[in-house]
């Protein structure tokens, strides 16, 4: 495969994790030993340096849009991400919430019906049930909304850069 192939200088290692059966790639480049992330990190770099200099060639103003734009929009999938976060550990103590309940509710049983709190107990799980539900519904509604959100945003840009575009061709 020759996508997976390291850039030309560069020696590829393969170190083992023992039993883990896990394989972790490393690469040799210039004496110092990198992993491959950063290595498809710094490839990265290097082409976007390589297509903003190509974009200033043809536009400098559309291409000083891009440095502003991608940011921007990192940003702001940051912040959701942070809030989906958030979220998701929000569920995760109220999904605890409930085991909790139920666990206590199955080994105090007896108890609970010696003491006629059946209707009490059902009605604090059912709470708790109500509370795990309530976050999770809100995550998938973020969550449904995300991928659409990012599209639209993405096709907003491109509306405007083609028309900006076409209004440079056709001053120009």
């Amino acid at each position: 495969d020759k996508g997976d192939a390291p850039p030309e200088g560069v020696e590829r290692l393969g170190v083992g994790l023992g039993s883990a059966g896990m394989t972790v790639t490393l690469h040799a480049l210039g004496g110092r030993v990198i992993d491959a992330g950063a290595l498809q990190f710094l490839a990265g770099r290097e082409q976007a340096a390589g297509a903003a200099a190509i974009m200033f060639t043809i536009d400098p103003v559309l291409a000083s849009v891009v440095p502003v734009a991608v940011p921007l929009f990192y940003l702001i999938l940051k912040l959701i991400g942070r809030k989906l976060r958030g979220l998701a550990m929000r569920i995760q103590q109220a999904e605890a919430e409930v085991l909790a309940v139920a666990e206590e509710n199955l080994e105090m049983l007896p108890a609970i019906k010696s003491f006629a709190r059946e209707d009490i107990e059902a009605a604090r799980y059912g709470h708790a049930v109500e509370q795990a539900m309530v976050l999770a519904q809100r995550e998938n509604r973020i969550a449904a909304a995300l991928g659409p959100a990012i599209e639209l945003v993405a096709a907003i840009a491109a509306i405007v850069l083609l028309i900006v575009a076409g209004r440079a061709m056709h001053g120009g």
